[in-house]
């Protein structure tokens, strides 16, 4: 993702929902990837799992806690090995 050009930036938080592989609906909550922000503006899902599809949506978190709306669902399957 594009970094957030704010100064009081302090992280991401990278959030991942499991989708429906026959009809592309999301499944269940989505799960907290991330538990402290990440300065990086890029992620590795090393806990996906082979064959299934997922949404992942980052926010942005200021120095003062407060989280940004989340971006547009980005969705990738981890293809088996």
């Amino acid at each position: 993702w594009e970094p957030v050009p704010d100064l009081d930036v302090a992280g991401y938080i990278v959030y991942r929902q499991q989708v429906d592989a026959t009809t592309g609906a999301l499944i269940g909550q989505s799960s907290r990837l991330t538990p402290a922000p990440i300065v990086s503006p890029s992620f590795s899902d090393s806990t996906a799992v082979p064959g299934h599809t997922y949404a992942y949506r980052v926010t942005a978190i200021d120095t003062t806690g407060n989280e940004s709306a989340p971006s547009a669902d980005v969705r990738e399957t981890l293809r088996e090995p």
